[in-house]
């Protein structure tokens, strides 16, 4: 995996399901990935982290064009 290509979502949980609504335009519901900092700690180690502050809610992080997603919650 490549640190550069993770994406960052917040999740809406709708009928218990957790739901990514993808949309160019995000007046009609559309998310958009949110802001990420990538910083090389050495050799094949990365430090992953939003880079602004993130409401409680959940979220997922998935590599850009993989369908693999890694969710956590806030609370």
């Amino acid at each position: 995996m490549q640190p550069e290509t993770i994406e960052l979502y917040r999740l809406d949980v709708k009928g218990g399901n957790r739901e990514v609504s993808l949309s160019g335009n995000r007046r009609r519901g559309g998310s958009h990935a949110l802001h990420l900092a990538v910083k090389p700690l050495g050799g094949h180690l990365f430090r992953v982290e939003a880079d602004e502050a993130l409401d409680n809610g959940e979220y997922a992080l998935s590599p850009s064009g993989d369908n693999h997603a890694y969710c956590f919650e806030i609370y």
